[in-house]
């Protein structure tokens, strides 16, 4: 009955959405019904779940992009892809409620103890060094002279290792020193600070959420599913810090700090009293509910792609230098299709169903109803490996930013968590080794 019923809600709700013609009216409702649902399953769970991180992020990187007078807005096209947007959304989470897993734990008891510690403090310590080397000087000047003035490396084999180390290296570092040899939390934190900071000073405020989130998460482990007052003191301080973080990177991230930095952090506040349009302030819409009008104008005349866009994620590996022409991703080429002045290596997002819609159209409905049950297998496996003793929960703690990340740029996002996956099992077998017991 319980289904049924939230079945006939989603539905139900859809429908209304199409009466209402107001774009302002229709995103303000929503941002209150998903905050409503978030903090309804943080009460009930008493921990922060996939759910949560997901209609977060849905929150956070595109609805708050309605609040914002920086797109424009109240069109007929740009309401038809709220609603559209929001609808998936409301699929994703029918998907998510809908499907019941049971874990069953494994019988074979293992047990992962270090190898040579000093083997183990030399190969780290290289890793950190490795990657102040390759990635601080380019860290460096996008900070100084902005993203939109430095050229990287094209490389996808080396900016993907680069890129993972910078994701993954942190949450090893924590696992290594402050889980398994009992080293204080501030021996790991000064370790992983050069790491951090590199994030922060390239000016990309998702890989530093991806890599700090992911270390806090690791040294937190069972106690994340207590959420006592300390707990939440900690959790609390670190997305203050995180909000901070985002909000001075807008100042600096595009033109640099040398040309245009601003300690006044909140320049798109609007000045109305209301809740959703105070708290988008200090969010990051991505331009996704944008990019959806546009492709609605663009394939209502155009051929659909049938499965070119998210087919990418099959061949992303092979270096262009290699395969010349080897397509590009959706939010490379659909931008400067219809818009100019951007820069050789910028891209814009296009969010969860972006890529499903340009292959599928209204039918990539269909498909997001399978992320919703995704989701939720993934956060039965995150619970199984969060709670764990061995350095999977390294891997655990990775899926939360993969979920955040993920409404903005599914392909991205795999794309990284692919190359995390291959870095630590790479890793993993210098550090640890593993034994049955019985």
């Amino acid at each position: 009955m319980n289904k049924v019923l939230l079945i006939l809600s989603v539905f139900l709700f859809t429908v209304i959405l199409f009466l209402i013609d107001d774009y302002t009216i229709i995103g303000e409702v929503y941002f209150y019904i998903l905050t409503f649902l978030c903090v309804r399953d943080f009460i009930k769970r008493k921990t922060i779940t996939l759910f949560n991180i997901w209609n977060g992020a849905f929150i956070f990187i595109i609805l708050s992009e309605v609040f914002i007078p920086t797109y424009e807005k109240g069109d007929s096209n740009t309401i038809t892809a709220l609603i559209f947007i929001i609808t998936a959304n409301n699929i994703v989470n029918l998907g998510y409620f809908l499907t019941k897993i049971v874990y069953v734990k494994q019988r074979v008891n293992k047990l992962e103890l270090l190898k040579n510690i000093k083997t183990g403090n030399i190969l780290i310590y290289g890793l950190i060094l490795i990657y102040v080397f390759y990635s601080g000087e380019v860290a460096i000047n996008r900070f100084l002279l902005g993203r939109s003035n430095i050229n990287t490396n094209d490389n996808v084999i080396y900016l993907s290792f680069i890129s993972s180390l910078g994701l993954l290296l942190p949450s090893i570092i924590a696992f290594y020193f402050t889980v398994k040899r009992k080293k204080s939390v501030m021996s790991s934190v000064f370790l992983s600070l050069p790491i951090f900071i590199l994030l922060f000073f390239g000016g990309s405020r998702f890989p530093l959420l991806f890599s700090f989130f992911s270390f806090l998460l690791v040294i937190l482990g069972k106690e994340f599913y207590k959420l006592e007052y300390k707990t939440l003191l900690k959790l609390s301080f670190a997305v203050l810090l995180l909000l901070f973080s985002s909000s001075i990177m807008k100042n600096f991230r595009t033109f640099g700090f040398n040309n245009q930095y601003d300690f006044s952090t909140n320049t798109d506040v609007v000045a109305k009293p209301s809740l959703a349009f105070i708290a988008s302030s200090y969010m990051s819409p991505e331009g996704v509910i944008d990019m959806t009008s546009l492709m609605f104008k663009y394939f209502s005349v155009n051929d659909h792609m049938y499965g070119k866009s998210s087919s990418f994620l099959l061949y992303f590996w092979i270096p262009r230098s290699l395969w010349k022409e080897k397509p590009t991703m959706l939010g490379h080429w659909f931008i400067r299709k219809h818009r100019s002045g951007f820069s050789d290596g910028h891209s814009t997002s296009f969010g969860f169903v972006g890529d499903l819609y340009a292959d599928f159209g209204l039918f990539s409905l269909f498909f997001v109803y399978f992320i919703g049950r995704l989701l939720r297998w993934a956060e039965v496996k995150k619970d199984n490996l969060l709670k764990g003793d061995s350095s999977l929960r390294i891997i655990g703690a990775m899926i939360f930013p993969y979920c955040f990340f993920f409404v903005r740029s599914p392909i991205t996002s795999t794309m990284n968590f692919l190359g995390i996956l291959l870095m630590y099992f790479i890793i993993k077998r210098f550090l640890f080794k593993t034994y049955i017991n019985g």
